[in-house]
């Protein structure tokens, strides 16, 4: 009987430990939560840094091509009398060509980086007023109105040629419920006339820059030295060339891509409509480093579990009893590898942030294990098996388009690893000792 209750209770005490490693395995989830606040707490004092940056030196930029606006007025009854009601009319040029060079550069505040830019924007086209239907057309107090987003920015004299002769441009677009920010100049021109123009602005902007594109016809040729572009918008470039030197994209569209018209009376059209009318590029920074920390974070549960694992068969395989205490503490320093990784990631890289962090928190878990074991083996098989964990899920970082095949594939191996090894173990006398 003394012989049946102690194999019972040594049944109990194995599952019990079992249950305190599952409990462990999720107190856990607090420091790697912390570090997961930690990242995104960076990550929100590092677009704070952008905004100052950006104040400084100029916000994302976009572009709308020029619009000619022109006041008239119509004969309306209201209250029983005659009144005369004025509006406006706008219209849209035949064709846009738009040629940006952009230079850009790495400001830098503290320990962050920001993606700033120069850019040189020659903007050309032509007009066609032929406007049959509408009377009383005041063509002598025309505007031509070019949206900037940050029009504060530009930081030469805007140069405008206007059929064949020099005007001058004056800040704020004037009707400003077509476009909120940007520029205009005072044209006086005729109807069923073409009419040429070609213009020149210097403009700073950092991160991104877009154009609405307002010509029947559009081209759009942007050139810049940053080699990691991202296009984004409502349409993407028709040809683009990146290199390690810069990139050059073109975009070609047409009225077919727009939702306004040629022509339009009033403010039947303004920014809050136009808002997904436009396409750009982001000059990104494609090792961000908060991105791939929060990546490599969604997997520490996995190398967290991997790892008691592999603790619990060796209590098994080598007779080796490992206290829950030192579970505790071998969970604690795998969770510390995050916050490593996350502060050595902001001064020398992720790449080898997450070397040092590796061999940091291999040689503390190795030291402690030596002393638990109390010989070689085991500690090999750890470092070996350690080392191909953590080479595994850099493998998947890095392999963002397949992560998800890999990741499937080298759980199955994990798990017929696993299974190959305790295929022979008899789980019942486990518990006996």
């Amino acid at each position: 009987m003394e012989i049946k209750s102690l194999e019972k209770t040594k049944n109990t005490n194995i599952y019990i430990k079992i249950g305190l490693i599952v409990f462990l395995f999720v107190i856990l989830i607090i420091p790697i939560s912390m570090t997961i606040s930690l990242i995104e707490e960076r990550q929100s004092l590092q677009q704070n840094v952008f905004k100052e940056i950006g104040d400084s030196w100029g916000k994302e930029q976009t572009i709308v091509s020029p619009v000619i606006c022109v006041p008239y007025s119509t004969i309306e009854v209201v209250n029983d009398k005659k009144q005369a009601i004025n509006h406006l009319l706008y219209i849209t040029p035949e064709t846009i060509q738009v040629n940006s060079d952009v230079n850009s550069e790495i400001r830098k505040k503290g320990i962050f980086n920001c993606i700033v830019y120069q850019s040189d924007v020659e903007i050309k086209g032509n007009f066609k007023t032929n406007i049959q239907d509408i009377q009383n057309i005041q063509w002598d107090q025309a505007t031509l109105i070019t949206g900037i987003s940050d029009p504060t920015r530009i930081n030469k004299k805007v140069t405008m040629n206007w059929d064949g002769k020099d005007i001058e441009s004056n800040p704020s677009t004037k009707y400003t419920n077509f476009v909120q920010n940007g520029i205009h100049q005072n044209i006086a021109i005729e109807p069923n006339k073409s009419y040429q123009f070609a213009m020149k602005i210097n403009l700073n902007g950092s991160n991104s820059i877009s154009y609405t594109p307002t010509g029947k016809e559009n081209n759009i040729f942007t050139k810049c030295n940053w080699s990691s572009p991202s296009f984004f918008g409502t349409n993407l470039p028709n040809k683009k060339e990146i290199s390690d030197k810069g990139f050059t994209a073109n975009w070609s569209t047409s009225e077919f891509n727009r939702s306004f018209p040629q022509s339009w009376s009033d403010d039947k059209f303004n920014m809050k409509l136009l808002s997904n009318e436009y396409f750009g590029v982001k000059l990104i920074e494609t090792a961000n480093h908060y991105q791939q920390n929060t990546r490599t974070v969604k997997y520490s549960f996995l190398i967290i579990g991997l790892s008691f694992l592999v603790y619990f068969l060796f209590e098994i395989l080598f007779k080796i009893n490992v206290h829950i205490l030192q579970y505790l503490l071998i969970g604690a320093s795998l969770a510390l590898f995050y916050v490593l990784l996350l502060s050595f990631s902001e001064q020398v890289g992720f790449r080898n942030a997450y070397i040092i962090s590796f061999i940091a928190t291999l040689s503390l878990i190795l030291f402690y294990s030596k002393n638990i074991f109390q010989q070689w083996k085991p500690v090999g098989i750890l470092a070996t098996l350690m080392t191909i964990l953590y080479a595994y899920i850099y493998v998947l970082l890095m392999l963002e388009d397949y992560s998800l095949l890999v990741g499937s594939i080298g759980l199955f191996f994990i798990l017929f690893t696993i299974m190959y090894i305790t295929r022979k173990t008899n789980w019942f006398e486990v518990g006996k000792g």
